[in-house]
C-alpha cells in the first residue's frame, strides 16, 4: 500500500507538475470533486452539527418526545424566508423526526395557492402552521422575547414551532366567549380577540339576554359594562360557576350600585376597589409616568415563562380586595396573588395609603355537587387598558396588548383557563452563544479551520518548488 501511494505521488511530480496544462487539469479535477462532495452532502440533508451549548440550531428531546406520535399531517409554510434560514433549519429537524411534519418555502411565483389561501402579501414575512382547516399565523415576533432584567434576547423558535404543532392537532378547539349586552367597548380588544383565535380558539360573543349559556363554554370573558348585568344573567352566569365554569374578569372601576355584578364576584370573596393606583418609583413604571404600572410578578402557571425574562405593563390599575381568610373558607374559595404593585405605589383618593396592592389574581371556589366535586376558577385583572388595542402615553400612540408581556399574560391566562396544553418552554439566550464541543468535534472542526487550509498553502509551495526544479 506504501508502495502503491508513493508511486502516485511520483506521477503527480513527475508527470503532471512539471507541465502548466496538466497542473491547471489537476486543479479542475480536484475543484469537480470537492463540488461533487459538497453537492451530495447537501443531498443527503444531514443533520446539522450543533455545537453550542444551549443548542440553539437543534431540537431538545423534549420536542422530539411531544411530536414523535403525530399522525396528522402538519404543514409549516414559511413566506419571506430563504432556504438556509436557521428557523426554517430547524423546522425541518421535525421533518426528520416525524415525517407527518412537512415544511414548504413558500415563493409568489411557484406557490401562488398559498399566498391566496392565507392573504398573505409578497413582501410579508410569516409562518403559518397549518393542520387540515385550522392553522396559526406566526410573525417573527413570535420567535423570540426579551428579558428586560438582563436586556438580553430570548430565541423561543423551538417553543413557538412545538406549541403550535400540539395545539393545531389537537382533536377540538376551546370555546371562548365575551359577554355582551352592557355596551362592553369589545371593539377596543378586536387585537386580543384576533389572537385568540389565531391561538386555535373558537371565539363568539354572548348575550345573555337574548340567549341561554352556550353548552360548551371554556372560558368566559367580562369586561367593564355600562350597565348592571340583569338578574337573569347575574343567574345564568351562577349557575355556569355552579358547573364548574372559568371565568376571566377584565374590570376597570365597578359602581357600587351594580348589585348583581358585583354580586358574581362576591361568590368568590372578591371586589374591586374605585381607587385608582399610582407608582412613584420610575424603575416600576414606563416612561417615569405614574399611571403606566409595571408591576411585580410571582410564580403562577401563568406567569412561569414571563417572570423570568419579561415584564407587564399596566394603565390605571385598581386596587382588588379580597375578604378574611374566614370568609374565604365560608366561601370554600382559595386565593393566588400573583401581580402587585410596589410597596411605593399609592392610591390617588388617599396619598398616605401605600402598596402593595393585588391587581393580579385567582380564585378557586369549590363546588361541591350531588354527583361530584368541581372547582371554579375566577381570575380577575383589575385594568382593561392594557389588553386595548390603542392607547395615548405621552405623545405616543401604543398598543397595550402587544407592549411588554401584555400579550402572552393575557393569552397564557386563557390557555390556563381552557385547560390547553401549552406545556413545553425552550428559551434559548441568544445574546451569546458558548461553543461546547466533544474532543472528538474539537478535533475535526479544527481540522477543518486551521490544518486543511494549512495543507492547500503547503501544497502550492511544494508545486512552486518542484517546477522551478525541474526547468
Amino acid at each position: 500500500m506504501k508502495n502503491i501511494f508513493k508511486k502516485i505521488i511520483n506521477v503527480i511530480k513527475n508527470k503532471w507538475l512539471i507541465n502548466t496544462s496538466k497542473t491547471f487539469l489537476l486543479i479542475a479535477i480536484m475543484f469537480a470533486i470537492f463540488i461533487g462532495i459538497n453537492y451530495g452532502v447537501q443531498k443527503l440533508d444531514l443533520s446539522t452539527i450543533d455545537l453550542t451549548e444551549n443548542k440553539i440550531y437543534s431540537l431538545t428531546d423534549e420536542s422530539k418526545e411531544k411530536i414523535k406520535d403525530i399522525q396528522k399531517e402538519v404543514n409549516i409554510y414559511f413566506f419571506g424566508y430563504e432556504e438556509n434560514d436557521k428557523t426554517v433549519d430547524l423546522a425541518k429537524q421535525y421533518n426528520k423526526q416525524n415525517s407527518n411534519i412537512k415544511v414548504t418555502v413558500a415563493n409568489k411565483s411557484d406557490n401562488p395557492d398559498l399566498y391566496v389561501k392565507y392573504n398573505v402579501e409578497e413582501t410579508t414575512q410569516g409562518v403559518v402552521v397549518a393542520c387540515g382547516e385550522k392553522s396559526k399565523i406566526l410573525a417573527v415576533t413570535d420567535f423570540s422575547t426579551y428579558d428586560y432584567s438582563t436586556y438580553q434576547s430570548i430565541d423561543t423558535t423551538e417553543q413557538t414551532l412545538t406549541s403550535t404543532i400540539l395545539n393545531i392537532v389537537a382533536d377540538e378547539k376551546p370555546e371562548v366567549y365575551f359577554l355582551t349586552g352592557h355596551s362592553e367597548a369589545i371593539s377596543k380588544l378586536s387585537i386580543f380577540n384576533a389572537y385568540l383565535q389565531n391561538e386555535i380558539n373558537n371565539v363568539n360573543t354572548l348575550d345573555l339576554i337574548t340567549s341561554d349559556f352556550p353548552e360548551e363554554c371554556d372560558c368566559l370573558i367580562l369586561t367593564t359594562p355600562s350597565n348592571d348585568y340583569s338578574e337573569i344573567e347575574a343567574t345564568k352566569i351562577q349557575n355556569y360557576i355552579n358547573n364548574g365554569g372559568n371565568i376571566l374578569c377584565l374590570m376597570d372601576s365597578i359602581p357600587n350600585d351594580f348589585n348583581n355584578l358585583n354580586g358574581i364576584l362576591n361568590l368568590y370573596g372578591a371586589s374591586i376597589s374605585n381607587d385608582t393606583i399610582r407608582e412613584s418609583d420610575s424603575s416600576k413604571t414606563a416612561t417615569s409616568d405614574g399611571r403606566y404600572v409595571i408591576p411585580n410578578m410571582s410564580y403562577h402557571k401563568i406567569t412561569e415563562y414571563i417572570i423570568s425574562d419579561g415584564a407587564v405593563m399596566f394603565i390605571d390599575s385598581l386596587p382588588i380586595n379580597i375578604v378574611n381568610d374566614d370568609k374565604l373558607e365560608e366561601l370554600k374559595v382559595e386565593v393566588n396573588k400573583f401581580i402587585e404593585t410596589s410597596e411605593n405605589s399609592y392610591l390617588t383618593s388617599n396619598l398616605e395609603e401605600k402598596g402593595p396592592f393585588t391587581i393580579g389574581a385567582e380564585f378557586i371556589k369549590t363546588i361541591n355537587s350531588d354527583e361530584n366535586k368541581k372547582t371554579s376558577k375566577l381570575i380577575i385583572y383589575s385594568n382593561s387598558k392594557f389588553a386595548e388595542d390603542t392607547a395615548t402615553m405621552g405623545s405616543q400612540t401604543i398598543s397595550p396588548f402587544t407592549v411588554y408581556a401584555n400579550k402572552d399574560l393575557l393569552l397564557n391566562t386563557v390557555s390556563y383557563l381552557t385547560q390547553k396544553d401549552s406545556s413545553i418552554t425552550i428559551r434559548k439566550d441568544t445574546n451569546s452563544v458558548t461553543y461546547t464541543a466533544t474532543k472528538k468535534q474539537n478535533t475535526i472542526i479544527l481540522l477543518i479551520i486551521f490544518v486543511i487550509p494549512l495543507l492547500i498553502i503547503l501544497i502550492g509551495i511544494v508545486v512552486g518548488f518542484i517546477r522551478k526544479r525541474k526547468k
